[in-house]
């Protein structure tokens, strides 16, 4: 798939599993 594929709710899902993979390494970095 290439980004010209993608809808809004792919973006949105993409961003929310990038959101949430930002967060558990957050979290495991503050210890």
């Amino acid at each position: 798939m290439t980004t010209a594929d993608m809808t809004t709710a792919d973006w949105t899902t993409a961003a929310a599993q990038i959101e949430a993979a930002a967060m558990r390494a957050l979290r495991e970095t503050q210890g």
